[in-house]
């Protein structure tokens, strides 16, 4: 995957860096778990699959909002 930095609010580091992510759905539901691993963080997210519907990512020492979807 490729993570991008695309908020209003500065930050260090690169724009754009390579990861992996790790998913788990809930049956046949849009529920989904993942691990995702990008520029040495590994941060977590659990919520549904939708452009729409804003969850969080919590990576060590911050949360941030956070949608995941697939087209």
């Amino acid at each position: 995957m490729i993570v991008r930095h695309v908020g209003i609010c500065t930050h260090d580091g690169p724009d754009q860096v390579d990861g992996q992510i790790r998913l788990q759905f809930a049956g046949a539901t849009s529920q989904v778990t993942a691990t995702l691993l990008f520029d040495g963080h590994q941060c977590s997210y659990r919520g549904r699959l939708s452009q729409s519907e804003r969850g969080e990512l919590v990576c060590p020492g911050a949360a941030v909002p956070f949608n995941m979807w697939s087209q």
